[in-house]
């Protein structure tokens, strides 16, 4: 059966309001498709060194016209970017509701909790750095920017960390707002001030991420005139980042390479929080006996933790494979993993096709059908050394496990 595929539209228009001349001699490999001028467009996206996946645009579920918000689909966008072999980081880039009425801030709370929401259902377990137009002040005690920066896996405030020693400004004190446009023009902007535009993030269990710098580089974002080229300072921050020393992400995930992937929902085993980095063996768990459900492709992954849980990931169509046993006692250890994608049931998407796992004793477990070379890909994660083992995975499931990836651990 010939199954014919419409591709979904991306129109080329100027995007608030400039998109092709700000692109014209851009040389980023990875961009995101503007979705085009107000009133179809958001103005949100993202020019990229490396490259990224999972990439979707939310729109917020309430707005209130005060101030125009309504006009165009405002909301935020996420995307998980490929920084290293099996290092991502989950990028959020934002544009709030405006306005300092009281159905503006309604509208902008219930946005901040739509967002917040979204972070601890899609990126559980993700380092994250998120960045935008927050239209909010931390003197202002009806805007909600500390729902994100308070409770369980919170955002830090990379400009409250490094230029305030980690205390924001107190709700209902006098506002401490950069002036726009710069008060002195030529000289730099005075760094205590207050910016709507905030840059965000938070570790991993998996990537510790540490701010270097937060800079405010009005000088160098002028008109030939010596004025402002936005109605916004330009802000930006860097970052250094270092892996978990007895815990690793396999290399690149399968099943997330096609542009319609399934919108199936985001797992991870990687713990929220709290694991330390200078431990000397993994300690929260590890896989000791593995079973697939799989037909045509790989249905479900059911597995067994060391202290007794078993997580199922995926649906129950398919049949049972032969299970897989570990034998820690012996020191036994998952040294090997395969997995290949092939297409889903929707046009355009991918799904987990075929699962192999092996032991260093040499036995294994394998389900679903492996692909020719010409309709799928296939990867291969080896445990980083001796002593490391299958500790877990991450990916999406709906039906069947529609993407995948592998999580070793140092537990000899």
């Amino acid at each position: 059966m010939l199954l014919s595929c419409s591709p979904k539209l991306n129109p080329r228009k100027l995007d608030f309001a400039y998109h092709d001349m700000l692109l014209k001699e851009n040389k980023h490999p990875f961009q995101t498709k503007t979705t085009g001028n107000v009133p179809y467009g958001s103005g949100l996206n993202t020019l990229s060194r490396y490259p990224f996946t999972d990439f979707k645009r939310i729109t917020w579920a309430a707005c209130w016209f005060g101030d125009g918000d309504c006009l165009t689909p405002k909301g935020f966008t996420s995307m998980r970017v490929n920084i290293a072999p099996g290092v991502t980081i989950d990028m959020y880039n934002l544009h709030a509701e405006a306005g300092d009425g009281e159905k503006d801030s309604l509208a902008r709370r219930l946005g901040f909790q739509q967002l917040r929401s979204y972070l601890d259902t899609e990126s559980t377990g993700q380092p994250v750095i998120l960045f935008g137009d927050t239209n909010c002040r931390y003197t202002e005690e009806k805007d909600p920017i500390r729902r994100l920066t308070e409770g369980d896996n919170a955002l830090t405030d990379v400009w409250v960390q490094l230029l305030r020693g980690g205390s924001p400004p107190e709700a209902g004190t006098p506002s401490v707002e950069c002036t726009f446009p710069n008060p002195k023009p030529g000289t730099p902007i005075d760094t205590t001030c207050e910016l709507i535009d905030k840059i965000l993030y938070r570790s991993s269990s998996l990537v510790r991420l540490s701010p270097h710098k937060f800079v405010n580089a009005d000088l160098e974002f002028l008109t030939p005139s010596g004025g402002p080229l936005s109605d916004h300072y330009p802000v930006s921050a860097s970052f250094s980042w270092e892996l978990n020393s007895i815990l690793r992400a396999g290399g690149d995930y399968v099943g997330v390479s096609s542009e319609y992937a399934n919108d199936g929902e985001w797992f991870s085993d990687l713990p929220a929080s709290g694991v330390s980095f200078t431990a000397a063996s993994w300690d929260s768990g590890y896989i000791t006996e593995l079973e697939l459900r799989s037909g045509l492709r790989l249905d479900a992954l059911s597995y067994t933790m060391n202290h007794g849980e078993k997580k199922t990931r995926g649906g129950c169509d398919g049949l049972p494979s032969s299970t897989l046993h570990v034998d820690v006692a012996k020191k036994e250890t998952v040294t090997y993993v395969e997995a290949c994608e092939g297409p889903g049931e929707l046009c355009g998407s991918l799904t987990v096709v075929y699962f192999r796992a092996q032991t260093s004793s040499g036995d294994a477990v394998e389900g679903g059908e492996k692909p020719l070379a010409m309709e799928g890909q296939c990867s291969i994660w080896r445990a980083p050394g001796e002593g490391w083992t299958l500790v877990g995975f991450q990916g999406r499931t709906g039906k069947g496990v529609d993407s995948l990836g592998v999580l070793w651990g140092k537990v000899f």
